[in-house]
């Protein structure tokens, strides 16, 4: 990152997530899990829809230790677990990681504890997780405006790239570009 783009190291807005998704060196994971359904339902809803380039983390598969009748129900890996599955999805220090789940932060901030736990500080969870990105409707937003060949400066605050919103308002959407 930039000197403008400081090291993320507990919350990232989805605006600031939205503005940085072209950014090689961000990584994004979803870990969104449901206990009553742990098997699939995490995986299905990435499969239905989830943050572009965002890398699907499971809870029991990626993100625990194996079970042992003793252990509990989401055993913490060991610290070289950990280390191992971070270098295998590309996580290094080069990386700035943001992890969501389905909005309460509860799964998202069990992966940001083991990054920081095993030294990778740029690690910040996404305010609001997925249930915030989609009620605020981003991406889409974003790819319809760059679908009407419209150049949006996006670290800039605007009501809606709908067009009958900017015919109404055209000089504001102008002054904008």
């Amino acid at each position: 990152f930039e000197a403008t783009n400081a090291m993320l190291t507990t919350l990232i807005s989805t605006d600031e997530l939205a503005s940085r998704l072209d950014d090689p060196k961000l990584a994004i994971f979803d870990v969104r899990h449901e206990l009553t359904s742990p098997e699939s339902w995490g995986e299905n809803e990435y499969a239905t829809s989830h943050i572009p380039r965002a890398t699907f983390l499971h809870l029991d598969r990626d993100l625990s230790a194996p079970k042992n009748g003793v252990n509990g129900r989401h055993p913490l890996p060991t610290p070289e677990a950990c280390a191992a599955l971070f270098g295998r999805i590309g996580i290094d220090a080069s990386k700035q990681v943001v992890v969501y789940d389905q909005g309460s932060g509860t799964f998202a901030s069990r992966l940001w504890w083991m990054l920081r736990w095993v030294g990778h500080e740029a690690v910040a969870v996404l305010d609001g997780g997925f249930a915030k990105w989609t009620r605020e409707n981003i991406t889409s937003m974003k790819q319809q405006c760059l679908a009407m060949g419209w150049a949006i400066d996006w670290s800039r605050e605007f009501a809606s790239c709908d067009p009958d919103y900017y015919k109404w308002n055209q000089w504001l959407f102008l002054k904008m570009l």
